[in-house]
Formats: structure tokens, C-alpha cells, sequence
């Protein structure tokens, strides 16, 4: 995640009741004016050409990969929050991460693997977007739902016997709200994952999100799912102990990797790695 709650939505928040609907206003002009960071990643250009749009409730730019190795396990992979906002200053009008991490990872992950844009990401046309489900709404109950079902359609038409989630920042927030709704194994593996979204909003002075569910207070332990949620001794943007009413709530702890910040996970692919073998192999 790069842009976060501003100075413009604060100012919604601290605005009298009788002043909302203007301050509203001025927040609708500034999505309406705001420009955007064009993504130039070369993942991105491959998810454009060997991807395709699924619609559920929202639409959703989605790519998936067989290599033939494993068909016994799908790998479902999310991405973080994106360009919600420019500069700190104005609601972008696309939220799509110019250098998506997770998407650049999908190449090294062994096995069948989706990845699973979020609604409104990745230059979607689809009449139910508006700049709320890149902002106050990002984990709302209707996107937990939309994701939900395209991954329960992938797991319709093949083999598989477990799941992998792996989400990066609000990707893995994503992932620990889906987590429940799979009746198979399922390793829930996170990157920098916002698990407690108050705390997080609290630390750094950001409104609430206030349309969106917590994981911290919306979930519940799960038997089928085997935590994994890596997080970065550096990391400024979620600190490790942000989330500690998560972990304490379902009796885990993080891996903490010391030199790891909140977007270098690339570097420690090989630990990560470890993880996702020793799931597969389990009985």
C-alpha cells in the first residue's frame, strides 16, 4: 500500500454534522479531478495478455497459471491495497499498484495458481465500482463476497484437495476474511497483512475504515486453516505488534523477518517458499 487516508478524508471526519454533505462534495470534485500513476510494471502487461475478467458481484481481472507440477493444490494470490489515494492528498480514480508485488510472485509459485484482482483494480469497467471499495469499503462484506466466490468457482472445476491464500498487506487482510469459506486444508499465508485494520487506522491517525469488516474482531479460529503471516522487523506501515489482538484471538504468533520492510518480500521468496512446500507435502 503507497497512498493512505488523508488530510481530505480527515477533514470529513472532524467536520460538524451540518457541514458533511459540503465536505463530501469536495471530496467527490477531488476524485473527479485527481490524476493517477500510470502502472508500468511488466507483470502488469502480462496480466493484461493472459488475463481475462470474471464477473461475480463486482468484476474481478484475474490470471491464472498451470505448470503441471502440483494440480492438487490451487494458489489464490491478492494484492495489496494499491493507489487508493495521490499523494496523500486526493482519492485516486485507480487504485491499480503501478509495481504489484504479488502479481510478480505468481511466476514463482509451483502448481495451479489464480490470481485475483480486487474489485475496481486493474482498469475494470464495471458500473458497481466507486471510490469507496478502494477506501472506506476496501474490505467490505460485498468484496469479501465477490472474491469468495470466483476462488469457489476455480476450486469447481478442478482436483484440488487444499488452498493457498497469500496476500500481501490488504491482500492478506482480504485472505484472513475469505479464509473460513473453504471446506478444505487451507494455509492462510500473509505479507505484511493489516490483521487488525482499528489499530492500524489508530497508529497512524487515519479515519476509520469504516464500511469494511476487521479481521481482528470479524473472524473467528477456523480448524481447517493453517496460519502463516510474515511480518517485517522494518515494516513502518504494520508494525508486527499492530496486529497482536489477531494473533492472540486465534492462538498464533508471526514470523517476523527482521530486515524485511513493508514491500521487500521478494528477497525472502526462499523462506516463504519453505512455507508453502511444507503445506503441500502434509498429510
Amino acid at each position: 500500500m503507497h497512498e493512505f487516508l488523508n488530510e481530505a478524508m480527515s477533514s470529513v471526519q472532524k467536520t460538524p454534522t451540518t457541514h458533511i454533505s459540503i465536505a463530501s462534495a469536495v471530496i467527490s470534485a477531488i476524485l473527479n479531478t485527481s490524476c493517477t500513476v500510470a502502472p508500468t510494471d511488466k507483470a502488469l502487461e502480462n496480466l493484461h495478455q493472459a488475463g481475462y475478467v470474471e464477473q461475480a458481484h463486482f468484476d474481478h481481472r484475474v490470471r491464472f497459471r498451470q505448470d503441471g507440477i502440483d494440480p492438487e493444490v490451487l494458489t489464490v494470490l491478492i494484492e495489496g491495497d494499491g493507489q487508493p489515494w495521490i499523494h496523500s492528498i486526493h482519492i485516486s480514480s485507480d487504485p491499480t499498484p503501478a509495481y504489484p508485488l504479488v502479481l510478480s510472485l505468481q511466476e514463482r509459485i509451483s502448481g495451479d495458481s489464480l490470481y485475483l484482482g480486487r474489485p475496481c483494480y486493474f482498469g475494470v469497467a464495471d458500473s458497481h465500482c466507486d471510490y469507496r471499495y478502494w477506501t472506506s469499503h476496501r474490505y467490505s462484506p460485498e468484496v469479501v463476497a465477490s472474491m469468495t466466490n470466483i476462488v469457489q468457482r476455480r476450486l469447481g472445476v478442478g482436483h484440488y484437495r487444499k488452498l493457498v491464500l497469500l496476500g500481501h498487506s490488504g491482500g492478506g487482510t482480504l485472505a484472513s476474511l475469505m479464509a473460513c469459506s473453504f471446506e478444505m486444508p487451507t494455509l492462510l499465508l500473509t505479507l505484511s497483512a493489516n490483521l487488525d485494520t482499528r489499530a492500524w487506522a489508530e497508529h497512524h491517525q487515519w479515519t476509520p475504515l469504516d464500511g469494511s469488516l476487521d479481521p481482528a474482531r470479524d473472524t473467528l479460529p477456523c480448524p481447517s486453516i493453517t496460519h502463516r503471516h510474515f511480518q517485517g522487523g522494518e515494516d513502518q506501515n504494520t508494525p508486527a505488534e499492530l496486529n497482536e489482538l489477531y494473533f492472540q484471538r486465534h492462538g498464533i504468533r508471526p514470523n517476523v523477518v527482521g530486515a524485511a520492510n513493508h514491500t521487500n518480500w521478494a528477497r525472502f521468496w526462499p523462506e516463504i517458499q519453505r512455507e508453502l512446500a511444507r503445506f503441500r507435502s502434509a498429510e
